[in-house]
């Protein structure tokens, strides 16, 4: 068992050994250009590449964005962000099934602003709360669930 071990160490050891003493490594036609390209983000052969360490605008005419300017929606709806987003929080249902928590939630179509320098609002699929929640008192289902930001 030991020599059979060993056979495949050597064997392994030889196939890294030829490897790093191959031809030099070459690079594929689609590798990105480097900075000093006449057009960073079209290649001799063609092919489109984003121009990570340029200027040149990237995919399909993106704006460029600055980085960090809006701040995370916070959880609960109390403060919203500076885009007016939030992410609600489920009011429980406790009447319903006493004892447990109920929540009936079901998938939405949305859209919202995701960024300052965007001009269109995204569309997005999320999930939302349905149904009423119970008061604090614990009495009736009167508590309407926060919409979705």
């Amino acid at each position: 068992m030991r020599r059979f071990i060993l056979s495949i160490l050597i064997t392994l050891l030889m196939f890294i050994a030829g490897m790093s003493m191959s031809a030099p490594a070459t690079y594929a036609a689609n590798t990105p250009p480097g900075p000093t390209s006449a057009d960073p983000a079209v290649q001799p052969d063609g092919i489109l590449v984003p121009d990570v360490f340029g200027s040149t605008p990237n995919w399909n005419l993106t704006p460029p964005l600055r980085k960090f300017i809006d701040s995370l929606a916070p959880l609960g709806c109390n403060t919203p962000n500076n885009l007016g987003q939030c992410i609600p929080i489920a009011v429980p249902d406790t009447r319903t099934f006493p004892g447990s928590d109920y929540y009936e939630i079901e998938l939405q179509r949305y859209t919202e602003k995701v960024h300052t320098d965007l001009p269109n609002p995204t569309t997005f699929q999320g999930y939302k709360q349905v149904n009423n929640g119970t008061n604090a008192a614990g009495t009736t289902n009167n508590v309407a669930p926060p919409a979705v930001h």
